[in-house]
């Protein structure tokens, strides 16, 4: 275990965010492909954060993808996705109880 005192979000849409993350001194960097990632652009922003993430060099941070919820359209081929990269973790979407992180 190690203490995590701040985490960068950003929209795994944006690549020049994505290459500064590399060099930010925090302690996890959150790849984000909900809220921060217009619909027309959740496709491309899954792509970049799964290359982002297969590319490395994000240093001692750990590198976690906010995937969409399975209630959206995006929300399967996230995880789909995710599960098959070296990401640290996978943060869920608004967990309203337990039966929400079952369906995961």
């Amino acid at each position: 275990m190690r203490p995590r005192r701040s985490a960068l979000y950003l929209p795994a849409s944006n690549a020049k965010a994505i290459a500064k993350a590399r060099t930010m001194p925090c302690d996890m960097v959150i790849l984000d492909l909900e809220d921060a990632v217009a619909p027309e652009m959740k496709d491309d922003a899954r792509a970049a954060a799964i290359a982002a993430v297969n590319a490395g060099g994000f240093g001692h941070r750990e590198v976690v993808i906010r995937a969409n919820g399975l209630d959206t359209p995006w929300g399967a081929a996230d995880l789909a996705a995710i599960a098959g990269t070296g990401a640290d973790a996978v943060l869920v979407p608004k967990v309203n109880g337990p039966e929400d992180i079952l369906a995961y």
